[in-house]
């Protein structure tokens, strides 16, 4: 599974959506670069940013992390 469905799918379960109910991952970033980066990366990196009320971390080693932000 890419990285890019993984986090769609953690979303829209902490969401409690139908993942095809969520707003395309390309509005924040580009899922392509994002594949690429985490695929090559090792564990000490991580991409980091904002999808609708939620804080992203991805890790090098594929560990997504999400914290719900409040705005």
């Amino acid at each position: 599974m890419s990285i890019s469905t993984a986090l769609i799918r953690r979303l829209a379960e902490a969401e409690g959506k139908d993942p095809a109910e969520l707003p395309p991952l390309g509005n924040v970033v580009d899922p392509g670069v994002l594949e690429t980066v985490i695929e090559s990366a090792d564990e000490s990196v991580y991409v980091a940013f904002s999808y609708r009320d939620h804080s992203v971390s991805i890790s090098g080693d594929g560990t997504i992390r999400l914290d719900e932000t409040h705005q």
